[in-house]
């Protein structure tokens, strides 16, 4: 498997390379705050789920700089339109960042259900949307589901948006635990090693919320 989607990394590659020659205490370089929505059928049978991801304000500046390809000042339709389908195309291969299990077995998506970028000018954010599909919808009122959305690498941080990041299509019908990360001891990497997962294993994972969901 490659390194961490390159379409979210290429600004910010440059500036670790430069600071980072040598080994270094592994670290974010990136941080996003996730806010996810479960969306339920009528049997309320979790079928989907929705992120929406808000990048850093140093993330956000740097891709607006580097995407606005016309150089006019302002972020096309197309420009956050290409880089939302390459981002998405490479997430896939790392399911989309998002662990989903129930009883330990992590459940499959069927696939990428949409998905769009947006420059948020007030805030002067950068979000990442998109919805996958479950493979199989799935009852959560005898066992419940175990949220986590991380970067296995810990190239990126991703956090449980605050007060209200875990979200469901029917609000009456299910709630969300959320509950800290586990945190892990120091690890030094060269910034290489950092990025390979046959090195880093599972690192990011370590430092992932979780969010305990059950619907009646």
């Amino acid at each position: 498997m490659a390194a961490p989607p390159a379409a979210l990394l290429p600004v910010l590659l440059l500036t670790a390379a430069a600071v980072l020659g040598g080994p270094a205490r592994a670290h974010p370089h990136v941080w996003i705050d996730a806010v996810t929505k479960l969306h339920l059928n009528d049997d309320r049978r979790v079928v989907a789920v929705e992120q929406a991801w808000m990048f850093d304000d140093l993330y956000s500046e740097a891709m607006r700089a580097d995407l606005d390809a016309d150089a006019d000042g302002r972020l096309s339709k197309a420009e956050l339109g290409g880089y939302a389908d390459k981002v998405l195309r490479n997430l896939a291969e790392w399911h989309f960042f998002t662990e989903l299990t129930q009883n330990g077995r992590r459940l499959d998506f069927a696939g990428l259900d949409g998905g769009d970028a947006l420059w948020l000018d007030k805030q002067r954010r950068f979000v990442l949307r998109f919805r996958v599909a479950l493979e199989t919808p799935v009852a959560t009122a005898d066992s419940p589901l175990v949220l986590r959305t991380f970067d296995p690498t810990y190239y990126i941080a991703i956090d449980i948006a605050k007060p209200n990041g875990v979200l469901f299509s029917d609000p009456g019908a299910c709630a969300a635990d959320i509950r800290p990360a586990e945190g892990a001891g120091e690890l030094f990497l060269s910034e290489a090693d950092f990025l390979d997962p046959d090195v880093n294993k599972g690192y990011g994972r370590l430092f992932a919320e979780t969010a305990r969901i059950t619907c009646r």
